[in-house]
């Protein structure tokens, strides 16, 4: 499931998706996507590229730590993230 914020528009259709790489950097499992999104780009937009259409995910870094920042404003008691918010 994809929690509907700004930063997730269009999410909820990248059902069974697999992560190829991550700014550059491969990935075979999460502890390689978590490091790979640890450092943002001096864009501030992770690229993320897939198996399937639409082969490319951008995120961007300071929409998802202001999306976080509201989730703990509104009482969310524990933010689980990949990679750590400055």
């Amino acid at each position: 499931r994809v929690v509907a914020t700004e930063a997730t528009i269009g999410y909820d259709r990248l059902a069974s998706q697999i992560i190829k790489s991550a700014n550059g950097k491969p990935v075979k499992g999460l502890p390689e996507l978590a490091m790979a999104l640890e450092d943002p780009p001096e864009n501030g937009i992770h690229t993320i590229e897939t198996d399937k259409e639409p082969y490319q995910i951008f995120l961007d870094q300071s929409l998802s730590d202001r999306v976080d920042q509201d989730f703990v404003t509104r009482g969310l008691p524990t933010l689980k993230r990949l990679y750590k918010a400055e």
